[in-house]
């Protein structure tokens, strides 16, 4: 019987279980955006928090330096609040968590007038467990330009962002000349 999962090291010296990469999670079998970027594709569940080495190497191959599209809708981001509120175990009356979700409403509109979120994010190696992200916008056609120039922060390449850490638990991004 074949196995829907595997268990690798997670990078801390503990392990956690990740599915395989299959087929229907290639990006020739996603909805592009631009005929080039995937939008909102399947990825195996675990695909943003497995560790880039214990990748399988066709995963990497398809998915390495392509940046992906994943869109957010009003709906998604209050249903996500309420049940952010529910797990925190808040103890808010119905008028008070009401308040909350108007107010997160308020916040995404003024951010995303046309009630979605674009985020692009690629497998490049910002990360060494998860996909970066590259950015989130308010509409399809700067997400698709952030797509094809890559991120602002990356823009001049006189300069580089690097990670500077005083210890394991506390780490910055450090502008620096080339």
């Amino acid at each position: 019987m074949a196995t829907t999962q595997r268990i690798i090291p997670d990078g801390s010296d503990g392990f956690i279980e990740v599915d395989w990469y299959e087929d229907k999670h290639r990006p020739d079998r996603q909805e592009k955006a631009d005929q080039t970027y995937p939008l909102n594709p399947i990825l195996r569940e675990c695909f943003s928090n497995t560790p880039n080495q214990f990748r399988e190497p066709l995963e990497l191959e398809d998915w390495w330096e392509l940046p992906y599209i994943e869109s957010t809708t009003w709906e998604d981001s209050e249903a996500w609040r309420r049940e952010c509120i529910q797990r925190r175990g808040e103890s808010l009356d119905a008028a008070e968590i009401e308040a909350s979700v108007e107010e997160h409403k308020k916040q995404f509109f003024e951010s995303y007038p046309t009630g979605t979120r674009f985020i692009v994010h690629c497998l490049d190696g910002g990360a060494w467990d998860r996909p970066t992200m590259w950015g989130d916008f308010s509409t399809l056609e700067e997400t698709i330009e952030c797509c094809s120039k890559g991120p602002v922060w990356r823009k001049h390449k006189s300069q580089i962002y690097r990670l500077e850490s005083d210890s394991p638990f506390c780490a910055r991004l450090v502008l620096s000349n080339l």
